[in-house]
């Protein structure tokens, strides 16, 4: 877990410096360059984050975390709901990128403008499958031997 955490902080520093060069860049539309930007900025600081308490965790920091695991369904809960938000956002301002940039953006064409393009497209895929397995789960939910419709 903190392996993964190191390497998503190195990916989205590189990404974040990408997009940050492209301010330059006359064949993009700065709009969606700077969203994507401030995304890259959240997502460092999520994983800097996910990084200390990670490292807590493994090494049995939180002994108290007891206390807090009758809440730990409706955080889970949360938090799925602000990622939905959040990854829909992502793949929002990346397609736009991808749609206004020119088709000969020298300026642009480096791997990270590939890296974005692909993690939008997993994004997606998983933003689907998400909603599916939700609405699978939604119709199909049973509670005390009684089927919720």
């Amino acid at each position: 877990m903190i392996i993964n955490n190191i390497i998503a902080i190195i990916v989205f520093y590189f990404i974040y410096y990408y997009l940050k060069g492209l301010k330059t860049c006359p064949c993009i539309n700065q709009i969606y360059a700077g969203n994507l930007e401030k995304v890259q900025e959240v997502l460092l600081g999520l994983n800097a984050i996910m990084l200390i308490l990670s490292s807590l965790l493994q090494f049995n920091i939180f002994p108290f975390f007891k206390q807090f695991e009758k809440h730990l369904f409706k955080a889970l809960i949360l938090s799925g709901i602000v990622m939905l938000l959040f990854y829909t956002y992502i793949v929002y301002n990346t397609y736009y990128f991808y749609s206004t940039m020119g088709a000969n953006c020298e300026c642009a064409n480096k791997w990270e403008k590939y890296y974005l393009y692909y993690d939008a497209v997993i994004i997606s895929f998983t933003l689907l499958s998400t909603a599916i397995i939700s609405i699978y789960g939604f119709m199909n939910y049973t509670s005390a031997s009684k089927r919720i419709r």
